[in-house]
């Protein structure tokens, strides 16, 4: 191995590209994934949250492919506070909050079970891949407009959009 001079090194910098990339988020692709939880907290939601003031769980964990390897991680908050859309409809923390509590076969359990539940068996769950475009969160439905995205500079999350049992 040869030395580098490190008086040699002051002309030199790092660029805003390496900087940028350096705290990109890793994401997964939009899809189907084995979920494996890593910290579930029973909270009340901030005010900063969408949901201030509500009894959520937050769950944080790891996707998995079909062979275990890593693929990313993504957090999600689920209720068992039942709140309704101006539609009526079930909003997203009450449909995930149901769909873990059959995800675990837990429907009739109490809500601290499923919770503790949550931490120790995993389930599945379906992410969508969003970049926050000038017009707003887009979702990458194929590897070509995942390039696209990616390539326009686009910050990137996964979010869950539903919980289902390992088939």
């Amino acid at each position: 191995m040869t030395e580098i001079n490190i008086d040699d090194l002051y002309n030199k910098f790092t660029s805003d590209e390496q900087i940028k990339e350096s705290f990109e988020k890793f994401t997964a692709p939009t899809g189907r994934y084995l979920f494996a939880a890593s910290k579930v907290t029973a909270e009340l939601a901030s005010d900063k949250s969408p949901w201030p003031g509500r009894e959520i769980v937050r769950v944080f964990g790891k996707l998995m492919d079909e062979e275990g390897k890593r693929k990313a991680s993504v957090g999600f908050d689920a209720s068992w506070d039942l709140r309704r859309t101006d539609k009526g409809a079930a909003d997203r923390p009450s449909k995930l909050w149901g769909q873990l509590a059959r995800a675990l076969a837990m429907e009739k359990a109490s809500v601290q079970e499923v919770i503790n539940a949550t931490s120790q068996y995993p389930f599945s769950v379906y992410v969508t891949e969003g970049f926050k475009t000038p017009e707003g969160w887009r979702t990458a439905r194929d590897s070509e407009s995942r390039s696209t995205f990616r390539k326009a500079g686009y910050e990137a999350r996964n979010f869950v959009d539903s919980v289902a049992k390992l088939k």
